[in-house]
């Protein structure tokens, strides 16, 4: 005949063994979830870094552009100046 303090020590076993397992799946599924925010983090980031960049890059050409312009229109008004004496 089985004890009942035998059959008692088995079925607190049994429940501490469930819950350790229904307590371990909750820490994947919220790790998962952590690492998928993560992502969808990085690739917002990286999408506004990306814009950044381009505006940047915009902006540098349009400085360029009127450095050019005025470098080359100084070099025509000396050009001129030097012909005219």
């Amino acid at each position: 005949m089985i004890e009942y303090i035998s059959l008692a020590s088995v079925a607190t076993a049994g429940v501490t063994g469930l819950v350790w397992a229904i307590r371990l799946e909750g820490k994947v599924n919220t790790h998962e979830q952590l690492f998928a925010e993560r992502e969808k983090q990085r690739i917002e980031r990286s999408e506004a870094d990306t814009d950044k960049h381009n505006d940047l890059k915009d902006r540098l050409v349009r400085i360029e552009g009127k450095l050019d312009a005025i470098a080359y229109g100084s070099a025509i008004h000396k050009s001129a100046s030097d012909l005219h004496g």
